[in-house]
């Protein structure tokens, strides 16, 4: 099984993203409340808004290390896009079986309030989510309807970085 993440070009593809590293910077630990109100319990989404002092009107999709805490039984985690037309993929980012605490890359979309979702399949589980960098759109290639609000669904489908087994769930 192989999952694309994304390409490479040479700059001239019509709407390409840039990618800008940063620090690690913590946006949502549910062991405290922040960015998440709680753990996550069976069949629940969690939404995490991205601080605005982390984005740009361009950014669209952010790099991050999302963790599952010692979850109560075997789960998955999916992101995706916060209050956008987008469904939940079928797709899974994190595998984790109960009581590991296991990390995995992670490039979640945003949606067009600058947030994006966190579903949890089974039992209970903490949520971490470290924040390694950010694509943006470039202006120099940008076409003038395009925009993260409008665009994010119709351009990246689905973005998976998950490891095992895809969950159907």
């Amino acid at each position: 099984m192989v999952d694309v993440v994304g390409v490479i070009d040479d700059g001239t593809v019509p709407d390409g993203l840039r990618f800008t590293p940063r620090t690690p910077t913590r946006i949502a630990d549910s062991r405290i409340g922040q960015g998440l109100p709680s753990v996550l319990g069976p069949a629940s989404v969690g939404k995490v808004t991205a601080p605005a002092s982390m984005l740009t009107p361009s950014t669209q999709v952010l790099a991050m290390n999302v963790t599952a805490v010692t979850p109560s039984s075997n789960t998955v985690l999916t992101v995706w896009p916060a209050d956008s037309a987008m469904t939940r993929p079928t797709a899974s980012n994190l595998n984790p079986a109960a009581g590991q605490t296991v990390s995995n890359a992670v490039l979640g979309i945003l949606g067009p309030q600058q947030g994006f979702n966190v579903y949890n399949h089974s039992g209970n589980t903490h949520v971490v989510a470290d924040v390694v960098g950010a694509f943006w759109l470039y202006p120099g290639t940008a076409t003038p309807t395009a925009g993260r609000a409008a665009s994010a669904g119709s351009r990246l489908k689905v973005i998976d970085s998950g490891v095992g087994t895809p969950s159907r769930s």
